[in-house]
């Protein structure tokens, strides 16, 4: 169908979250939506800490150009256990890894501390390819 929204198609859609950065199986929890070429993503990732580095597939690839790339403030971020209030932040490298949203503590892409509990909550909004 061309139209946007057909009766009866979901507006929104659960997802399984591929995440790594988590040891075990954290709580993790996405729904996303598709309107037109742009897709709005929504998850929470809460869970042990084992790596320095936090990423989880997107459900749709990312348009690829090397000339934009797709961020967004984290609604709420926990690194070690302790709550951050220096800006976490969603970022997805266009050019390199168009499935993969990257996952930061602070607006400078810092590492994560590999250990205690960790939370990663937000909203992002990108072009799909």
């Amino acid at each position: 169908s061309k139209v946007e929204n057909p009766q009866g198609f979901p507006d929104w859609f659960n997802m399984t979250v591929t995440q790594s950065g988590w040891s075990g199986s954290p709580t993790a929890v996405a729904r996303f939506r598709i309107d037109g070429r742009q897709c709005t993503l929504v998850f929470d990732i809460n869970g042990t800490s084992n790596s320095v580095d936090s990423t989880m597939t997107l459900p749709v690839n990312a348009a690829h150009t090397s000339n934009i790339n797709f961020g967004s403030p984290l609604e709420r971020g926990v690194n070690n256990g302790t709550g951050l209030t220096a800006g976490p932040k969603s970022f997805i490298n266009t050019a390199s890894t168009p499935g993969t949203l990257n996952l930061y503590p602070d607006w400078n892409a810092s590492t994560w501390t590999a250990s205690g509990n960790k939370t990663a909550r937000g909203t992002i909004i990108y072009e799909i390819a």
